[in-house]
């Protein structure tokens, strides 16, 4: 039997995502998504296997994205994507696009966690706190 990673040494194998909206992006989306691409093969190559997102539109519903698909690809990696949702109803003024790929991301995910009971501006920091802080969820 292996011997069991640490709290700190499991942290060590995590990737956070956490960004602009596509709007407030000065690249085309195409090009941020192949950049995202690269970059997260590249860490599953460097022996990273838990994915976080923030959840919110662009960079972070991207990266899930592409988390999921390399997931599928990846079968021998056990690869995790983990959601951190500051609020509840987090997507609920989104239009309707945004909201169906959140939600076909939230079934895939590995586990998602609301990190604040309801709306505050100050959600959105806890939430990415939460993210880099995050016990390992040892169900996996």
């Amino acid at each position: 039997m292996g011997t069991q990673l640490t709290e700190a040494e499991l942290r060590l194998h995590r990737v956070c995502f956490t960004g602009h909206r596509p709007e407030k992006l000065h690249y085309p989306e195409k090009q941020v998504k192949a950049l995202l691409r690269e970059q997260i093969e590249k860490a599953i190559e460097d022996g990273f296997t838990t994915f976080i997102t923030g959840m919110a539109r662009g960079i972070d519903l991207w990266a899930a994205e592409i988390v999921l698909e390399l997931k599928r690809k990846h079968k021998d990696k056990e690869l995790h994507l983990i959601c951190a949702l500051p609020h509840p109803d987090f997507e609920s003024k989104w239009k309707l696009p945004d909201k169906m790929k959140y939600h076909s991301i939230l079934k895939k995910a590995d586990l998602q966690r609301t990190i604040c009971p309801e709306f505050s501006m100050s959600a959105y920091q806890k939430r990415n706190i939460w993210m880099v802080l995050c016990k390992a969820f040892h169900k996996w």
